[in-house]
């Protein structure tokens, strides 16, 4: 993510499945590896027993810590649909015959330009035509917008995950609305933060939270919470908070 240096998904996937027993949902991009490799980890999830699967394009090195990295993008996250949906028939990228068939059940990503950008939503449109079986958002935090988003996207009659991330105080919440493309928070979601401690932004934070799940619930048919900064217990908490 964010073309950090981390842990393989694929690796990790599995360990999560295996220790926990619970589906994992994989992020998959095209950034570092070509229609060779791409394929080749592909059919060795399928192996080992992950079938979802978030096809993305993918965070470009030039964002991350290593700008100077070679990016391979040999397709985006339209064509890595198409490959998806190849392996599943039993076909590789040429349509030549593998002798095997995968069984991913393919997630997109979408966000709030589908909303009133034809481009938008045509590509999504696209996507799903290549084979995408869900589709997933990026954060929202203003109802009215994800009921709209929610309008377009749902035509598609496919399963929809609205992502979620929590703030975590007025400068978290001021830098997501003003430097995130694709993101924006109400003013008097961001000033619910103003002069606040660490103590009570935890609280606000929480409470805006299972707030935005209970409408995201309404509409959709899950939600992505996010973990913000590696801040794992607040999710929990804010999961607890959920359960009362």
């Amino acid at each position: 993510p964010l073309g950090k240096l981390r842990q393989s998904t694929s690796a990790l996937s599995y360990i999560a499945k295996r220790e926990i027993g619970l589906d994992v949902i994989i992020h998959f991009t095209c950034r570092d590896k070509n229609l060779l490799g791409i394929q080749s980890e592909l059919l060795s999830m399928a192996s080992l027993g992950i079938n979802n699967i978030l096809a993305l394009t993918g965070d470009p090195p030039s964002v991350g810590d290593y700008p100077f990295a070679t990016a391979v993008y040999e397709v985006n996250a339209l064509g890595l649909i198409g490959i998806i949906h190849n392996l599943n028939i039993g076909k590789d990228y040429l349509n030549n015959s593998i002798n095997t068939m995968t069984d991913y059940f393919i997630g997109t990503a979408a966000g709030p330009s589908v909303i009133d950008n034809k481009r938008a939503a045509d590509h999504l449109n696209k996507k799903i035509s290549n084979g995408a079986n869900f589709i997933q958002t990026q954060p929202f935090y203003d109802v009215a917008s994800m009921e709209k988003m929610m309008e377009v996207i749902s035509k598609s009659k496919k399963p929809v995950i609205i992502g979620m991330l929590p703030l975590l105080n007025h400068n978290h919440a001021e830098f997501l609305n003003n430097e995130v493309s694709g993101i924006s928070i109400p003013r008097q979601l961001i000033q619910k933060f103003e002069n606040r401690n660490k103590e009570d932004s935890r609280k606000i934070s929480i409470e805006i939270a299972v707030n935005l799940i209970e409408k995201i619930k309404e509409l959709a048919d899950g939600v992505c919470i996010m973990t913000p900064f590696n801040r794992y217990k607040l999710v929990l908490d804010i999961m607890d908070e959920m359960r009362m």
